[in-house]
């Protein structure tokens, strides 16, 4: 019987966890849809992408018109239409630079998606934390205030002395002043969070309820390696960038070549019209001056960049793997002692039963309540890190 109640027990904290989990992840999903910054980034990347496009268009055709003033046999008068255009391979390698830097500002967009879903749901565990100590410090104000009652009737009739009732005045001052801390810091958190939303709500979930951390678990240091190698917003950006740069290279040296103007011409002469064609060659002489140069300390700055970018994932998640390690184990010496509420109910009982003093109850309980809202923000610290390790999933 007793193994088929704790079975039930451990089903009942998973089911609630995976609740949590969905909950969590509706939120962060509602912030990706909602969030006006990341509107204001598509939108953006968007009309940039546009841009991009109108850059490797042909030049408008010109129009030319000329009347000349003649002093004995007539006026003279002509029109004229010319286009002038690149060396045809040109528009090929704009048009792929254009396509791979189209590329990158789309990976830039989903870049900032990630961070802003990784702030959603730090912030959805902070409030997890939040309301878990809310939780925690509600259960000792209960206590004080049954205490309170107690020693209020005892007073009344001679049985307890002044001094016990203000020690647990005090300390019920103290526990009001801490829950009302704790509540205004979970407001805070909930405008936060309802600011990343566009101050929308969210359906069907109450966050003064949200109290489970998801049932996440730390996995080889590889996973996150080959996770952060693989789905990396941020490398793609610049793979997709150092490839439009290789083509604005190619580009800027094919700018050496010449340039054509072709037309047609009609002229009218002492009542006698002339059709004809015009054609003409530009030679960039100075207009492409040093743009070979420019693009490939472009390109060699964008390699440092990657390698930098490469180095700081490394690190950061070596660091973050050592510390969620570490956190787990200190959560694991924690849990056996502190995890539940049984230290306050032995305490009471220890008060009711005589075998403590009232000051050794409240030094007692102020004693476990540290140690408590201690395991509460290694657990919220251990679970910050797992989110911050799997931010590409």
């Amino acid at each position: 019987m007793k193994k088929i109640f704790i079975l039930s027990v451990i089903a009942c904290a998973a089911s609630m966890q995976v609740a949590a989990q969905g909950a969590i992840d509706d939120i962060v999903a509602s912030v990706e849809r909602n969030n006006n910054g990341l509107k204001a980034s598509l939108a953006q990347m968007s009309a940039d992408s546009i841009n991009l496009r109108t850059s490797n268009n042909l030049e408008d055709p010109r129009i030319a018109f000329e009347y000349n003033f003649g002093d004995r046999e007539g006026d003279k008068w002509g029109i004229g239409i010319s286009q002038a255009f690149d060396w045809p391979a040109l528009y090929g390698e704009r048009a792929t630079a254009n396509r791979h830097r189209s590329n990158a500002l789309a990976a830039a967009a989903r870049a900032e998606a990630v961070e802003t879903r990784l702030a959603a749901r730090l912030l959805c565990l902070e409030i997890v934390r939040t309301n878990r100590l809310i939780d925690a410090q509600q259960l000792i104000l209960n206590n004080v205030n049954e205490l309170y009652a107690l020693y209020s009737k005892a007073f009344e009739h001679g049985e307890s002395s002044i001094i016990d009732l203000n020690k647990i005045k005090l300390e019920r001052i103290a526990a009001v002043q801490a829950l009302e801390e704790l509540k205004s810091s979970r407001n805070s958190l909930k405008q936060q969070l309802a600011g990343m939303n566009g101050n929308k709500p969210f359906d069907g979930i109450v966050l003064d309820a949200l109290n489970m951390y998801p049932a996440d678990e730390l996995r080889d240091i590889d996973f996150y390696r080959n996770l952060c190698a693989t789905a990396n917003p941020q490398a793609e950006y610049f793979a997709h960038l150092d490839n439009s740069i290789k083509s604005d290279v190619k580009a800027a040296k094919m700018g050496w070549l010449p340039k054509f103007e072709l037309g047609y011409q009609y002229t009218n002469e002492l009542g006698e019209g002339f059709n004809g064609v015009t054609a003409g060659v530009s030679i960039p002489l100075f207009s492409n001056k040093r743009k070979v140069a420019a693009a490939k300390a472009e390109a060699l700055t964008n390699e440092l960049r990657q390698a930098s970018l490469g180095n700081e994932n490394t690190s950061r998640i070596n660091d973050e793997y050592a510390r969620a390690v570490s956190l787990r184990s200190q959560l694991t010496q924690y849990g056996d002692v502190i995890a539940d509420n049984a230290n306050f109910t032995v305490l009471r009982k220890a008060l009711d039963g005589g075998q403590i003093t009232l000051l050794n109850y409240l030094l007692e309980l102020r004693y476990f309540l540290d140690a408590k809202q201690k395991y509460l923000n290694l657990e919220h610290s251990y679970h910050a890190t797992l989110a911050s390790l799997a931010r590409y999933l």
